[in-house]
């Protein structure tokens, strides 16, 4: 959706910890990615202090979350569409209808923390929080995601996340040069989730099943947007991993302007560069 600027939308998309771990949690497990998208479209869109939407015709909200063409261009469909995820994101207080009923309604963004609370920002309140970026609806990619792919993304802004606070990582894994969703980590897909209770008790745990996570890695892989290949020794010691290679993921999701080759390519590129990929090397591993 080119015209995503345009609109209103906004470049960074902030959303608590919780809000992936209860909201897209319960959609991933229903396999509902609508509700999902339609929700991150209008937090990019809705005013930062009163939560309105601006009145934009709903087909257009539909084109921000799907292919235009997947109607064939019919309004009346996608207008359907929106107001069918609409309908779940407003029974469970993520958004409120003000004024009457019609495609140019307004509509009110509520926290994400599904209380029906005034619209926030987890960033300024101290919460933990993860960025959705605005480019993905601009350059067309959550169009054609499902919940794999949002589950996936939002797990490896986290990994991202968590990997550059950790201050030896950071150094080990060069992330001090790295812009918002060029990050890399070495987490494993069942740390997200965290079923044997690891974590520090006040981690916020993605209920994630391993599965969909799989399925969405190996699509944004495929897709250029994660780069994933082993390494045998750890980057922070330069010892050897106990229990074999760990699986090192490097994100592509700072500049998505490109086509898949160009992408990978680019993050093969700045693999080599930092010494953690050897040049030749295969880049390509099963998702663990």
């Amino acid at each position: 959706m080119e015209q995503w600027y345009d609109v209103g939308g906004k470049q960074r998309i902030r959303v608590r910890d919780s809000y992936v771990r209860d909201t897209l949690g319960v959609l991933a497990a229903q396999g509902s990615s609508g509700p999902a998208k339609l929700d991150l479209v209008l937090r990019g869109l809705a005013d930062p202090t009163t939560g309105l939407v601006p009145v934009v015709d709903w087909s257009v909200l539909h084109d921000a979350c799907r292919d235009s063409d997947f109607y064939q261009g019919e309004r009346r469909l996608k207008t359907k569409w929106v107001s069918r995820n609409l309908r779940w994101l407003v029974d469970h207080r993520l958004v409120e209808r003000v004024g009457r009923v019609s495609v140019h309604q307004h509509l009110r963004v509520l926290s994400d923390e599904g209380t029906g609370a005034p619209i926030d920002d987890p960033g300024l309140l101290g919460d933990r929080y993860v960025t959705f970026s605005g480019d993905l609806v601009r350059f067309g990619h959550s169009q054609t995601w499902n919940m794999p792919e949002l589950a996936a993304y939002f797990c490896a802004i986290h990994g991202e996340v968590d990997a550059a606070i950790d201050q030896q990582m950071s150094a080990a894994l060069q992330l001090e040069r790295l812009e918002f969703g060029a990050g890399r980590w070495l987490r494993t897909l069942q740390w997200f989730s965290d079923r044997d209770r690891v974590r520090p008790e006040r981690s916020v745990r993605y209920g994630f099943a391993e599965r969909t996570l799989r399925r969405g890695f190996s699509s944004l892989e495929r897709d250029g947007l994660i780069l994933q290949h082993r390494l045998s020794t750890d980057p922070r010691t330069g010892e050897t991993f106990v229990g074999g290679p760990k699986v090192l993921r490097h994100n592509g999701f700072d500049d998505l302007r490109f086509d898949p080759q160009v992408r990978r390519r680019r993050l093969i590129e700045r693999a080599v560069a930092s010494g953690l990929l050897q040049s030749g090397a295969s880049a390509k591993v099963s998702v663990a």
